[in-house]
């Protein structure tokens, strides 16, 4: 009879130690490795933790709490059966629910975390990187879910604890399961988070989230020491969102109210000056967790479709915030606007917090503009004595005949105080760009040959040919016949950290020829020529609106009001900026077929004597003041002063029917009736750099057919030698280009003219401005004085 017994016996022990084995629950080399007298025995594992690790008070396995178990259901304990047996064979069935074990044995935190949207894994494994390795981390997900596994969650977080919960109650509801499962009383505080989404601009209410929550290295361990050494936090997180309680309770009052009920507190939800969180990313102590759980249950959260509010997840979520004001506990507060900013505790709601109800986007947005002024700020600031600093964008910039506003958009790109990774310029002129000037070596320029089918305004079909070959991820645009502050790249480029288009949302045009400006500030765009977006999301639907052709694109390049209006993802409008650019009417570029053109729209206010413009350009207005003229003589002389402090002689007589120009670096030494033109920003320092109005003078005086270019040296000497009055003549016998250098005088220069002995430098041309051969020549010259070949040549010649 002993030996049957015996027999029964061990055979039921085998069966035992086999339903261990087999289990999901038992991790044997986990074990092994914290239990060493399992190691030392030389028994199977399973049959180890059956006869000793139990009763010894060891777990099976990282997701098992065996005291836990025991505790949670004193019969198993009463019935002395080892509670993994007990769970596999009865537990289960019966839905008997697992604590969890103490993740490790050293912290007094943990970081509960919901992972519902799979997508956002990867942000959530760079958040976590900010927390000490030591601290214990649960993972919540879905259960019973086609798109949730628990393999998948210890992919993505290994040294994580996972728990299926219910998917009931969002965040707040799978937090609540994970408390019933966890032996609160083990830790001090958590960290609340999870993968915050939905259709209110989530990038930017996450990164607000986790920002003023676990920001960086530095502000989690604030955190951690206010909740470890000071008695008063109860919950702590961002101070942006930690929003007016009583003037958010919306559908929520009566569900918030039977809970303040149930815990025994007296409080007036709709008076008293409380707040919560809006978005449960926190921390929060785990007393205040306990009197939490004290009137919740998982089971009081049901399965059902996800509103925007009246649910208990969001009385809840209230509730979070009216708890710890009603106790009397403080909250911790950090900035998710400036991450330098230091956690401050405070009872009740901050003096400064809004009293009143705030659209949730409203209040986002604010959030997004602040965050990126703060940054420009500090950008500009780090930027003032530094220098330019090379950005990771791209600049794009569609053309096309209009040469002369080009050369000064290359001073303006080059002048960005943060400069691009890469220039994609789009030219679809009838005389190709590259053959009226030097475009600096890194630009990628983009040759579109005009078609049959082409809409009247080409602005949809250069923006589609740009769009193949930009690889930075952030894009600005910069039309060339506008004007842009040095500060304008600094200034956008911030705010598409959060957001997939961002515009300057105050629209300023001058009109050069009319001397008038205007302004507005469209509700729900901005021109096309201020606005900056990210490769993705944004760039396709650019691209997709620039396909659509309506006739408002096609006809009047209008790209910007139908990119702008139908785009439903992450946009900016910023309302509050300096003035960093304008599109400028009248001048440089080819007449438009949009709004601002005309010079005698209603609208404009008159600028006379050009101190509106000079207000906010700057030195840079000096580049537009001789646009203002009211009358122009039939021709222009044009000359140098190629150092500071250098003076025009006296002019000779017979120059009446001649406008009169002079490059110069400031107005000094400059008699009356000369007009001063800066040289170009972009040639300074370069070799032979102020030769360039002189070899192309058709890049600065578009608005004159011809001109005739003197020396200052010749001017003195009176040495025009009557060309100037020949000018007709030349006319006459369209004759484009003419030019003299002592007493060598050459009409009709062809190519390479300039390596002929003595013409490397003439004193004297007259030119046609809108020539195109004229144009190709003076630029295979100016190339060539950019290579260095002039100088060469002349020495060549010399030996």
């Amino acid at each position: 009879m002993r030996l049957l017994q015996r027999y029964r016996a061990g055979r039921v022990r085998r069966a035992e130690a086999e339903a261990i084995r087999r289990s999901a629950h038992f991790d044997a080399l986990w074990y092994l490795g914290r239990c060493p007298e399992a190691a030392a025995s030389g028994l199977d594992p399973a049959l180890h933790y059956l006869l000793h690790g139990a009763a010894a008070g060891h777990d099976p396995g990282p997701g098992f709490n065996a005291r836990g178990y025991l505790s949670a259901h004193p019969d198993v304990a009463r019935a002395g059966m080892n509670p993994l047996v007990h769970y596999e064979r009865f537990g289960r069935a019966e839905g008997r629910e697992v604590p969890l074990r103490h993740a490790s044995s050293g912290a007094d935190y943990a970081i509960i975390l919901h992972a519902y949207h799979l997508d956002l894994l990867d942000e959530l494994k760079r958040r976590l990187a900010v927390f000490p390795d030591g601290v214990d981390l649960y993972v919540t997900y879905p259960k019973n879910s086609p798109r949730h596994s628990e393999a998948e969650i210890r992919a993505a977080f290994p040294r994580a604890v996972p728990i299926a919960v219910e998917n009931a109650g969002q965040d707040v509801g799978a937090f609540v399961q994970a408390m019933e499962r966890i032996d609160i009383g083990s830790y001090a505080f958590f960290c609340k988070l999870h993968t915050k989404g939905g259709d209110k601009l989530p990038e930017l209410w996450r990164a607000a989230l986790f920002d003023g929550v676990a920001g960086s290295p530095e502000r989690v361990a604030q955190y951690e020491r206010l909740f470890r050494d000071t008695p008063g936090p109860m919950i702590g997180g961002a101070r942006e969102l930690y929003l007016c309680g009583a003037a958010s309770l919306m559908e929520n009052a009566p569900r918030l109210e039977a809970l303040a009920r149930a815990a025994g507190l007296r409080a007036d939800p709709a008076a008293d000056d409380w707040g919560f969180f809006a978005g449960t990313v926190f921390w929060i102590s785990a007393p205040l967790v306990a009197r939490l759980m004290e009137v919740l249950r998982g089971t009081d959260f049901t399965v059902e479709e996800v509103r925007r509010d009246g649910q208990l997840a969001h009385a809840v979520e209230r509730f979070f915030g009216l708890l710890p004001c009603a106790l009397g506990g403080q909250v911790a507060l950090a900035s998710s606007v400036d991450a330098e900013a230091g956690v401050t505790l405070v009872s009740g709601l901050p003096e400064e917090a809004p009293r009143d109800y705030r659209p949730m986007r409203e209040t986002l947005r604010d959030i997004g503009n602040r965050r990126a002024a703060l940054r420009v700020e500090r950008r500009r600031a780090a930027t003032v004595d530094s220098g330019p600093v090379q950005g990771d964008y791209a600049v794009l910039t569609p053309t096309g005949d209009r040469p002369v506003a080009f050369n000064r958009c290359i001073d303006m790109v080059l002048a960005q105080t943060v400069r691009p990774r890469e220039w994609i310029v789009v030219d679809d002129g009838v005389l190709p760009l590259t053959e009226q000037m030097r475009l600096p070596g890194w630009v990628t320029y983009v040759r579109r040959e005009a078609r049959p089918d082409d809409a009247p305004h080409t602005l949809s079909h250069n923006i589609l040919a740009g769009l193949e070959h930009i690889s930075a991820e952030r894009v600005l645009i910069m039309e060339d016949d506008d004007w842009y502050s040095p500060r304008y790249a600094a200034f956008l480029l911030p705010y598409l950290d959060d957001h997939d288009m961002a515009g300057l949302n105050r629209i300023r045009y001058h009109h050069l020829r009319g001397s008038a400006w205007k302004e507005g500030f469209p509700p729900a765009h901005t021109a096309f020529a201020q606005t900056g977006f990210r490769m993705g999301h944004a760039s396709a639907h650019l691209a997709a609106v620039c396909r659509t052709g309506r006739a408002e694109i096609r006809e009047k390049g209008l790209v910007d009001r139908h990119w702008w209006q139908s785009f439903e993802g992450r946009k900016i409008l910023v309302g509050e900026h300096p003035r960093l650019h304008a599109g400028l009417k009248g001048g440089f570029g080819r007449p438009g077929l949009a709004s601002g053109h005309g010079r005698h729209e209603p609208d404009y206010i008159p600028d006379p004597d050009g101190a509106e413009l000079a207000s906010y350009m700057g030195d840079d207005a000096r580049h537009y003041r001789r646009w203002r003229k009211a009358f122009r003589k039939p021709y222009a002389l044009c000359t140098a002063l190629d150092h500071p402090g250098a003076a025009l002689p006296r002019l000779p007589e017979g120059l009446e029917d001649f406008d009169l120009y002079v490059f110069a670096g400031s107005e000094a030494g400059v008699p009356e009736g000369w007009t001063v033109i800066p040289f170009d920003a972009a040639e300074a320092g370069r070799p032979g750099a102020r030769r360039k109005p002189k070899i192309m003078p058709h890049l600065y005086l578009p608005d004159y057919e011809w001109s005739l270019w003197a020396d200052a040296g010749a001017l003195g000497r009176g040495g025009l030698g009557g060309l100037g009055a020949e000018i007709p003549r030349l006319i006459e016998r369209e004759t484009e280009a003419a030019l003299l250098a002592g007493d060598v005088r050459l009409e009709r220069p062809g190519h390479g003219f300039w390596r002929r002995p003595g013409l490397s430098d003439p004193e004297l041309l007259v030119r046609r401005h809108n020539s195109p051969d004229v144009a190709r020549l003076m630029a295979a010259w100016w190339g060539e004085v950019l290579d260095g070949a002039p100088a060469r040549a002349a020495a060549g010649a010399a030996s």
